[in-house]
């Protein structure tokens, strides 16, 4: 079982977000950040959405760009993968190395989370067979250039797995949580924040407007292939893990709507409204 941080791990921690986040997040909010992010609930989530990107063929070998504290890199290596994290903020890094040293998991915790700039990081040509950009697209100033780095670093073969929420749906944004209007301009936005008593800090710092079309273009320009969530199972019904993924599938044939049904996924799929960017890609040479 993958340890939660110690009680002085935890105060540690508390401190440097409430630090972090003074003005953007409210307590209740800090704490539930903690809960989310330093302890394993949305690693775990990101666990799920791997094993079925992958279809459960889990890779030997992954890379987590902007791993944060570092708690999807140490679920993934106590289930056997060979995860390592990168990240750029100091105290991320620290923490996520003292937390693995003090879980007994096998592996230098030097080695394991590294820090690193997302768009030079150190590593050798085709060095991984799986790269995750959980929630980080949105936090460097040229996606674009994130994107052609993660297929430097790439096992041909491999597959490029990211979240990111799109700033051109109205949603919440994802970080100080108010309603936000698609690719609300940064001035009004200032402005915005300031009438809800919000710092403007983060904004201006650490949020970088992206879109699901403008990803999606960025992943093909580089040269992945877009995996379609669906349409393997459609076009091949034995392929799929779940009896009742495997009956829809039956029936699209039965029904000769295949095509339709192909064609309303890849719709959804690319949709420049949708609220969340979901892509996997694969690098096919």
């Amino acid at each position: 079982m993958t340890p939660n941080p110690d009680d002085t791990l935890k105060a540690e921690a508390m401190q440097y977000l409430r630090a972090e986040y003074a003005g953007i997040l409210t307590e209740n909010q800090i704490e539930e950040h903690y809960r989310n992010h330093v302890e394993f609930l949305e690693a775990e989530k990101m666990f799920r959405h791997l094993d079925s990107a992958l279809d459960g063929q889990m890779p030997k070998t992954l890379l987590d760009i902007g791993c944060g504290f570092g708690s999807f890199v140490l679920l993934c290596r106590n289930k056997g993968i060979e995860a390592v994290g990168a990240e750029l903020a100091e105290f991320d890094v620290r923490f996520a190395r003292k937390r693995y040293e003090l879980s007994g998991t096998p592996g230098a915790s030097e080695s394991i989370y590294v820090r690193a700039d997302a768009l030079n990081l150190p590593f050798p040509e085709n060095s991984f067979e799986v790269v995750t950009l959980w929630n980080l697209v949105e936090h460097v100033p040229d996606y674009r250039q994130l994107i052609r780095e993660t297929w430097r670093i790439m096992k041909p073969g491999g597959s490029l797995i990211l979240i990111a929420p799109n700033y051109a749906a109205f949603r919440r944004e994802a970080h100080y949580h108010l309603p936000w209007l698609p690719l609300l301009p940064k001035p009004v936005a200032r402005w915005y924040l300031r009438l809800c008593g919000r710092s403007r800090r983060f904004l201006d710092t650490s949020i970088f407007y992206c879109t699901n079309r403008g990803v999606l273009n960025a992943c093909r320009e580089t040269g992945y292939r877009i995996i379609v969530p669906g349409v393997d199972k459609i076009l091949d019904p034995e392929s799929c893990r779940s009896n009742k993924t495997r009956l829809v599938a039956e029936w699209t044939r039965r029904l000769r709507i295949q095509l339709i049904m192909i064609s309303l996924l890849k719709a959804r799929h690319s949709c420049p409204l949708k609220p969340t960017i979901l892509i996997v890609a694969k690098k096919d040479r």
